[in-house]
């Protein structure tokens, strides 16, 4: 039976017996690219000869984030400390960003910079906070 169900698939496959636990093994070619494809792209500063994750990656991370962030305080101002090598690509298009990361009701300051990391959101929860990063609001 689960010979003739799987001969239906258009990918190739091959079943292994059933164990004496009751399970059975099944081994089934890929379809598509590897999700490393769809997480990384090439590093633009380092030639092409490394990877970082790429800006739909880091979107989606960071939209996660200030879900997670704003669930957890009532909060509506995010300080985005974001790596320098997606800055030309936040700035070409501001509001397709913010709606990316779902914050078109919130008020998103970017800063970038060198670091390692790709992204660190802080919460500004106090009025002095968001004095001081002020001049980074991301406006559209």
């Amino acid at each position: 039976f689960r010979e003739k169900e799987m001969a239906k698939d258009s990918l190739k496959n091959s079943v292994y017996p059933v164990t004496e636990l009751g399970l059975m093994q099944v081994a089934r070619r890929s379809k598509g690219y590897p999700i490393s494809k769809y997480l990384f792209e090439d590093c633009r500063v380092c030639h092409g000869e490394g990877v970082v994750l790429s800006f739909d990656s880091i979107r989606r991370l960071i939209r996660n984030e200030i879900r997670r962030e704003a669930r957890a305080v009532s909060v509506a101002d995010f300080h985005i400390e974001l790596n320098q090598r997606y800055e030309e690509r936040v700035l070409a298009n501001k509001l397709e960003f913010l709606r990316d990361i779902d914050a078109l009701d919130k008020r998103i300051y970017v800063t970038y910079s060198q670091t390692n990391e790709p992204f660190i959101i802080e919460p500004l929860i106090f009025s002095n906070q968001i004095r001081e990063k002020e001049i980074y609001l991301l406006n559209i």
